[in-house]
Parts: C-alpha cells; structure tokens; sequence
C-alpha cells in the first residue's frame, strides 16, 4: 500500500536488480553492483529510519564528539554498581596457586636503563626492531639463568635465547604462546577479571594490544560488550588462565589502563552487564541553564525513542544495512561488491588501491596484498583469491561470524526504525490494540554491541569463537524461541502504557502485533525481496551459521539517574570531564570559569541505559538535531570557516563580541537544520 510505504523515494538504491549468474574471474571487473558509492560518512538519520521525537520542543546547538574526551562511558554490572578503575597496583593472592616454573623470581638481575627502555618498546610495540639484544656481563650458567627469569617474570610475551654462537648475547623476540601453560590454576580462578580503561581506543584493538603483549590469543579474552573507540570508556574483562601478577607488571601505552584484578570460575558473557553509564559533552552549547534543565527533566520522565544509533549502521559510503540486505535476498555478488566499494572512496588508501585492482585486472591476489593488516575487505579479497567469484558464499564464510552477525543486524535495525517511526507517527505515544508487550522481567535484545564500533570491520570479532560467544550461539534458538509474549486487547489496554510496548525484530521466530503494523512490516520486507512468512532461521555462508531468530525491542525506554549542567570554557582543548585516572590522583571536578569571562558553553548529560540502547538517540531527543557524523562533521566545519571569519574580522570588532557570536552557533545553526 502507499500509504506505508517506508522508503523515502529520493534515497531508493537500485539494488533489487538481479545479479549476472555467470561466473569467473572477472576481466577488468564490471560492478556487480548498480550502486554508486558516494563520500564516506554520508549517512543521515532519515536515510536509516530515525525521524521521530517524543516532544517537539526547540532546538539546541551543540557539537557532539568535538573531542573524544566529551563521550565517557563506564560499564554497569548486573548488581547495579558502576565499573570504574580504582587500583592499578594491588594484586590478588591466587588461592591453592601452584606452578612448575619459577616465574615470579625476577631478583636475580637488573637490566640497564637502556635494556629496560628497549624491552618496553618492543613489548608495547614502540619500535620496528623484531628483537632486542642483551649482552650477558658475564660468561657464568648463573647469570644468563638469571637474565632468562627476568624476562619471563617482568615481560610476559617476550621470549628469551642464546645468540648461537655467542655465549654473551641473549636474543629476546616476542613469544609464539603464552607463558601459563605450566601454571595449575584452581578450578574456582581460571579466569582472570579485569577493569580496562582506555581513550580513543576501540575494545577489539585493545584486547588485540593485550593479546600480543601477552601472547595469548584473541579468544582468551572475554568481554561484556564493544566499547566506542573515539571515547573515554571503562569495562570489564576476563582472561582464561591469567595471571594478576602478569597483568600488572604490563607497561600500558598512555591510552590504556589495567587494574583492580581480581579470580573468577566464569569468563564475561556478551550482553552479561545491566547497561552503561554516560557523561556526555555538547560543545558550544547555545541553549540556557534552565532550558536544558527543562529538556532534561522532560528525557527522564518521558524517555525516548529507542532507535538503533548511526553507529549500528557503520561509517562507510554505503550503510552495513545495505550489506545485510543483499545477503538476505540472495544476491552475494551484489554484496561483496557493496562491501568492497563501500571504504574504496578515499584515494591512496590500502582499500581504495585494493578495490582499484580488482576492478581493473580481477587479480584478488594482488588486490589482497595491497593490506598491511588483516580487515573485512581482506578476508573478502583471500576468499576470492582462493574460491573465486563463482562461489561467492564461500568467499563470503571467509568472513568472520561476528562480523557476517553485524551485517544481518544492521538490516534488521533497519526495518525496526523504519517501522518504529511509522507507529509512533502514525498512532502516537499510547499503546493499541493489537501491540505486543513483554513482562517486565523479561529483557530487550542482549546487546552485541553498546554505541557500535563505528566502521564494522574484522577487527570487532573480539573472541569469535570463545567460550562465551560459543554458550550464546547455543542458547540462541531456545531464546528466541521461549520468549513470553501479551498482545494488548480491549479488556487490558488500561494496563499498559508506551514504556510497555515492543516491537519485533523480523525473523524466523518472531511474532508481530495483531493490527496495522504486521502490513506496514510485511511491506517492508516485500520491498527488499523477503517473504515474512518465511524468514531464514540461518544463514549459511561458508563455515558460518548465522541466526536470525529475531527478538524484540521496547519503543520507548527511559535512560536512569538523569543529569545536566552548563558549564563554560574558553578553549576548544579544555577538558569537560574527570576520568578515572584522574580521580585515582585526587582530581574530583573540572575547573570551573566564571561563566561572564567564558567564551564558550557546554553541556554535560549524565544518565544511565540498559544495554543496547544507543546515548546518541538520548542527545537527539534532549537537542532534537541530528547526530549523524556527516551531519556533525558540516556542523564542525561550518564552526571552523567561522572562527576564521571572525579571525579575520577581529581588527574592526570587538574581541569579546566575536567570541560570544561564535559560541551562539548561527551559523552552525542553520547547517542544524539540514539533512
């Protein structure tokens, strides 16, 4: 019907075009896909579903991000208490802890300064040299006994061994395996818990830090969610078969911070904490005191829409949805070409150079080494090298399943904004007969990621294949499956309210309401090619199962323990926020400026979410603007050509008087109002 039609006409891709079925390498490869890329980060809210408010109230200027400094995240356990790094030193006696090796005598010598400083850059990845030299100072059994102990016991993932040949050189290099294998670890303390603090920094590339420091494998490790990388955040994790001691003795780089160790039976599980809490800064912040005290009382006692954030979308020239998509309808050329294209638009990078290959000679082999590290594009590239463009689902299972996962979820995300803004435009803010509603102990999707990753890539996989994901891929169907459902009737709609309605996630076991919003689904998914009466349970691509049992996901939810304050600055490098490490050194607020001798404001939002709600849709209902990074980067642009305006200006105008006109945002304020 027209009339539910959900695709805004002027963004309609022509991607519903079958795909050529002849197969072979493609000469001087023609796309297979009839998508043309545009810039990266083009993106906006409307173009993935996000065009609703609850309230329609004015709007606020203010930039988001301007500094990784402005979003702070700290993980919420399931008991309710906020993860935060207190303790970077104490370290945790192991109870019945026994071990053939004598690992923790490190006594018996001291390196010298330049040794030490060596050692520190080779293990924290300073330096290009594959190897550090130690000139033994003596010839005596004794003291190169003693060198070797010292390597193992202060810098866990380095290996140590005589320079054949020389009796007086000791060759260090990293280790091929950890350094636990000989340690007998209690059945209780298996695993390792840990508090990770990081800044600017994305959880997978961290645990891949620790992973190489300590030469213990990705899997090893195990985390509760992804944290943003261009952020503060604090987190939980659990290493199997990890040693305090081991983790302690690391020499972290200054984005990084470990502490507050401590034993456990049990690794974290994905979607195992309550939510996250969030300290927010909004630069140039042009609203007042008391109006963003009224948006704020107004976002805790009404909420907001639950929309899946930019973020669930990626940042790439064509959204993750898109990728989902054409997997779901079948058409897996078309998909791998989306994919490679998507981060081919930007000249002299390895995937642009390596997206230029293929295209021109069809050579996978040569558009693969075009990487210097391992990303989705070259696990694509490796697949066709080896299976070739005829058996794209082969090429397409060299992916990593988390990553395949993220690409299925996105589409899905899709359809439930679109869907969500169509209800809450359509029929308001009070359920309707026919809506679904969950009880109140039964919870949203268990969250795979928290604000996203940004740019989906192979990296995000953090622990395919550990325990962890394992136990959750196990329980997948029977969740999905054993869900308890009520479908709002005439006798009991005076029991529930918006904050009780849910809408489906589409797939092979979800249920949709009983009313107008079962067509306005089914029409969505006709338009894509997708029977809704048979959504696949799996999708099988290569060596990996992906499922798609679908869950379901509240319309509205209310962010806990609510703040917000107006603070005033003067440079654009101040920062707005106390971290944790910060704290540890007696810090407790920022300094604080008489806000008449202030050239610019900010606000701070603090509130709590569960898991799997997006803060960014939280900033979007308290300033009504757009948060999409295109949108923020036109903002921060359109800022920067006015401060050289006022630059210029300065000699015919009062400096103070261009100071205050810069902070008031009118010109970023227009800008506000596009897309």
């Amino acid at each position: 019907m027209e009339e539910t039609s959900l695709e805004p006409s002027a963004k309609r891709s022509k991607l519903e075009e079958d795909t050529p079925t002849d197969g072979g390498k493609p000469p001087a490869v023609e796309s297979q896909s009839s998508y043309r890329f545009p810039p990266r980060c083009s993106l906006r809210e409307p173009d993935v579903g996000i065009t609703e408010y609850i309230r329609s109230a004015p709007k606020f200027f203010g930039l988001l991000k301007e500094r990784y400094s402005d979003f702070m995240v700290h993980e919420i356990r399931k008991d309710g208490s906020v993860v935060r790094l207190t303790d970077t030193t104490t370290v945790p006696q192991m109870t019945g802890f026994s071990s053939s090796s004598d690992t923790s005598s490190s006594d018996g010598f001291q390196f010298s300064a330049e040794d030490s400083e060596s050692l520190h850059g080779l293990l924290n990845f300073k330096s290009n040299r594959k190897y550090v030299d130690i000139t033994v100072p003596d010839e005596s059994k004794e003291t190169r006994k003693a060198i070797h102990h010292a390597i193992r016991a202060r810098f866990p993932g380095l290996q140590s061994a005589m320079v054949k040949d020389n009796s007086q050189l000791i060759r260090v290099k990293f280790s091929r395996s950890g350094d636990t294998k000989r340690v007998n670890f209690p059945a209780n303390e298996r695993y390792c818990k840990f508090v990770l603090y990081k800044e600017n920094e994305d959880t997978p590339n961290a645990i891949m830090m620790l992973s190489r420091i300590l030469a213990r494998n990705r899997g090893a490790f195990s985390t509760c969610g992804l944290k943003d990388r261009r952020g503060i955040t604090t987190q939980e994790v659990t290493l199997s078969h990890g040693l305090a001691s081991k983790l302690a003795g690391l020499r972290m780089d200054r984005n990084m911070r470990i502490g507050n160790y401590s034993y456990t039976d049990k690794p974290l599980m994905a979607g195992g904490h309550a939510g996250n809490r969030f300290t927010i800064v909004l630069r140039h912040f042009d609203g007042t005191e008391e109006a963003l005290a009224e948006s704020v009382k107004s976002l805790a006692e009404h909420g907001f829409i639950n929309y899946f954030g930019m973020q669930r979308f990626g940042n790439g020239a064509v959204g993750t949805h898109i990728y989902g998509k054409e997997l779901l309808a079948g058409r897996f050329k078309e998909a791998i070409d989306v994919i490679l294209g998507s981060f081919a638009t930007e000249p002299n990078s390895s995937k642009y150079d390596a997206y230029q290959v293929w295209k021109e000679t069809g050579d996978a082999q040569r558009a693969k080494n075009c990487f210097r590290r391992p990303c989705q594009e070259f696990d694509i590239y490796n697949g066709l090298a080896k299976a070739g463009i005829d058996k794209p689902r082969v090429v397409l299972g060299h992916l990593q399943s988390t990553v395949l996962t993220f690409f299925f979820h996105a589409y899905q995300s899709w359809i439930w904004n679109r869907v969500a803004s169509y209800r809450i435009k359509e029929f308001g803010l009070q359920p309707i007969i026919g809506d679904i509603v969950l009880p109140p102990d039964v919870p949203d999707e268990e969250g795979d990621e928290e604000e996203g990753c940004g740019e989906t890539d192979a990296a995000a996989a953090v622990g395919d294949g550990d325990s962890a994901s394992a136990s959750a891929d196990a329980e997948d169907d029977k969740k999905h499956k054993g869900v308890p459902i009520e479908f709002v009737t005439a006798e009991n709609i005076s029991q529930f309210n918006i904050h009780d309605v849910v809408l489906p996630m589409p797939g092979k076991y979800s249920k949709y309401p009983k009313n107008k919003m079962y067509d306005v689904y089914r029409e969505a998914l006709d338009a894509d090619g997708i029977d809704i009466n048979s959504f696949p349970g799996f999708m099988q691509l290569g060596r990996n199962s992906i499922k798609l049992g679908g869950f379901y996901r509240h319309i509205v939810t209310k962010p806990m323990d609510v703040a917000g304050k107006v603070l005033p600055y003067n440079t654009n490098v101040a920062q707005l926020v106390v971290t944790d490490v910060e704290r540890m050194a007696g810090k407790t607020e920022v300094d604080e400026i008489p806000a008449d001798g202030a050239a610019y404001k900010a606000a701070r939002l603090e509130f709590s979410l569960r898991s799997s709600c997006y803060a960014t849709m939280a900033v979007r209902e308290v300033c009504q603007v757009d948060t999409s990074q295109g949108h923020q980067r036109n903002v921060s642009q359109g800022m920067a050509g006015q401060d050289e305006k006022s630059a210029v200006d300065g000699s015919k105008t009062d400096a103070a008087t261009e100071g205050t006109d810069a902070s008031a945002g009118v010109a970023p304020q227009g800008a506000g109002n596009e897309g």
